[in-house]
């Protein structure tokens, strides 16, 4: 009866180990942006830092997602679970918000962007939102059809 007292007792205090910050705790509907349910939801969202932009009034973080430990923390695998640009106001240093940094945010839903996502000598691909909730990559190839080095893109 002892030794399953105790077992109880480690059960219990190891899960109180597991839990978020207070800032980073509640109840969300989504773990990351792959699971998007709409604008105005809560959010908690993590991952690791791809780049930091700060503008004339606020700052805004590129993200590339992971979905969240116990304890609100990125668990990076293989597998991105796509990226997100998080805002808030004020200046945020990009040397301490410094590329492959982990990020934890919780905030509200406030639409998808399409943004350029990567370019190379021949073209860009841009994040987009399809119908339907679809998200899709799109690529620009520069230059014509019957050129060699858009030819190789396609």
């Amino acid at each position: 009866m002892l030794r399953q007292t105790f077992i109880v007792v480690a059960a219990l205090a190891l899960g109180a180990c597991a839990t978020a910050p207070k800032p980073l705790a509640g109840t969300f509907t989504s773990n990351t942006p792959a699971e998007v349910v709409g604008e105005g939801t809560p959010v908690r969202w993590g991952g690791r830092i791809l780049d930091a932009q700060p503008g004339p009034d606020s700052t805004c973080i590129q993200v590339l997602a992971f979905a969240l430990d116990g304890r609100a923390r990125p668990y990076p695998t293989d597998q991105s679970a796509g990226r997100f640009i998080a805002c808030r106001q004020g200046f945020y240093d990009p040397a301490v918000f410094a590329r492959d940094r982990e990020l934890t945010v919780v905030g509200t839903l406030s639409g998808s962007v399409v943004q350029r996502i990567g370019a190379g000598g021949y073209g860009e691909v841009w994040a987009a939102q399809a119908p339907g909730d679809l998200k899709k990559a799109i690529k620009f190839v520069y230059g014509l059809l019957d050129e060699d080095r858009a030819a190789r893109e396609l």
